[in-house]
């Protein structure tokens, strides 16, 4: 039957189609397209890891560093407008003025006690303030006096032009002059300043807020402090008051 068919149809034709041809093009095709995938697959996950890198910081040991905080305020405000207000102040001068002392002369120390003792005083209006020590450096030692009152002085600017001289303390009678020398002058900062140099004695005059003024005085055989550690010690001390 199969030979009998052949007969009638006869032999066919040669086709021009190449089968291999066609086979081996579409592995190309199919290896082009895997490798397009691919790439791309690539290209999508370096992207993505790019992302997660900029968008994370490098991660590291924990910062040691801590933010500098500001020193704190040590300034006050004298204030004698009840007791207790001036009881208050009067234990800030005496830290101000013992930490003074301790920055403007390192090397001195106080015979007795923590430092200088403030006290107020209530026989003036309005109240003022009385402190005082025995101060010790190297060799020598001395009384150290410090006083703060209101003052008002007759231009509004210290001098000794203009410099008033202090009333006697209640029931006390004014002491006798002495010959002191009266010198204006100026701490290291540029605070006028009006010093008397005595005999066996040193003050120093300097302004504060509020029309009041510090007298700080030092007495003994010898000054226990020179002109230039007494300016030191006015200077420090008034800078704590505002």
């Amino acid at each position: 039957m199969h030979q009998l068919f052949d007969e009638i149809i006869g032999t066919p034709p040669p086709t021009s189609i190449d089968s291999r041809a066609l086979v081996d093009r579409d592995r190309r095709v199919r290896s082009v397209r895997w490798s397009i995938a691919s790439m791309a697959v690539i290209a999508v996950v370096g992207v993505a890891l790019a992302a997660v890198v900029s968008g994370n910081p490098e991660v590291g040991p924990p910062s040691t560093a801590t933010p500098q905080s500001r020193p704190p305020d040590t300034t006050f405000t004298l204030s004698s407008a009840s007791r207790a207000q001036a009881e208050e102040s009067a234990s800030q001068l005496a830290t101000a003025l013992n930490d003074a002392v301790r920055t403007a002369v390192p090397s001195a120390a106080w015979e007795s006690g923590p430092g200088i003792d403030v006290t107020v005083i209530d026989y003036v209006t309005p109240p003022g303030w009385y402190g005082s020590g025995t101060l010790r450096v190297r060799d020598a030692h001395g009384d150290i006096i410090v006083m703060v009152d209101a003052v008002p002085l007759r231009d509004g600017k210290l001098s000794c032009a203009n410099l008033p001289t202090p009333a006697p303390p209640k029931g006390r009678s004014a002491p006798p002059a002495q010959r002191r020398q009266c010198t204006d002058g100026k701490t290291p900062s540029g605070k006028p300043v009006v010093w008397f140099a005595a005999e066996q004695s040193f003050e120093v005059n300097i302004g504060l807020p509020a029309g009041r003024l510090m007298r700080i005085s030092v007495s003994g055989r010898s000054p226990v402090l020179s002109a230039d550690q007494m300016l030191l010690l006015a200077q420090y001390a008034t800078d704590r008051i505002r």
